[in-house]
C-alpha cells in the first residue's frame, strides 16, 4: 500500500444473507473505483451470548431492532465463513484488496488461510488484548478504530511495541 489516498466500502451485513447481493456489492464498489472492499470476521456465538436478557437485548423503541436480542441480529447480519474465500477471490479478480474485521482469535486464524493483508480493530475490541496480539503476530496491516470514525493504519509488526501492551 503507497500513501495515496484509500477508498474503502464496506459491506457488512449489507448481503442480506446472499452471497449473489455480496458479489453484486462488490462489482459495484469496484466499477465505482474503490480501493479496497471490508467485511467483517465472527459468528452470533463468537460475538455474544444466546441470552434473552436487557443486557442482551436491543432497546424496544429502536426503529429497525427493537427488542431484538443481540444474537438473533448477529445471526442475521453476519458473512457466512465459507463465503469469505469468494468474496476475497472476486475482490481480487477486480483489483479490489478485500480485508476483514475480525472479532475474536478464532477469526485471525481463519483470515490468515485466506491471506488477508488488513486487519481493522472495531472500536469496541481495541481493548481486546489476546485478538490485538494475535494480530499483530502476522506480517499484515492494522486498522484501529478509535472514537466513532478516526482510523489510524500501523504496520502490524511494530504496532506492540514498548509499553502498549503489557
Amino acid at each position: 500500500m503507497t500513501n495515496s489516498i484509500k477508498i474503502v466500502a464496506e459491506i457488512s451485513g449489507n448481503h442480506n444473507g446472499s452471497l449473489a447481493r455480496a458479489h453484486s456489492i462488490i462489482e459495484a464498489c469496484a466499477g465505482a473505483g474503490v480501493s479496497a472492499i471490508k467485511i467483517q470476521t465472527y459468528t452470533a456465538d463468537t460475538i455474544t451470548l444466546d441470552v434473552d436478557s436487557e443486557a442482551f437485548r436491543i432497546s424496544d423503541d429502536h426503529a429497525l431492532w427493537g427488542a431484538r436480542t443481540l444474537h438473533s441480529l448477529y445471526s442475521e447480519a453476519y458473512t457466512p465463513w465459507e463465503w469469505h474465500e469468494p468474496i476475497f477471490r472476486h475482490c481480487r479478480e477486480l483489483g479490489v484488496i478485500p480485508f476483514s474485521t475480525p472479532f475474536d482469535e478464532t477469526a485471525v486464524e481463519f483470515l490468515e488461510k485466506l491471506d488477508c493483508p488488513i486487519y481493522k480493530i472495531a472500536s469496541l475490541e481495541i481493548v481486546d488484548i489476546p485478538l490485538i496480539r494475535m494480530a499483530s503476530g502476522t506480517k499484515n496491516h492494522l486498522l484501529f478504530q478509535q472514537a466513532q470514525h478516526l482510523l489510524m493504519k500501523f504496520p502490524m509488526q511494530s504496532m506492540l511495541h514498548g509499553q502498549l501492551v503489557q
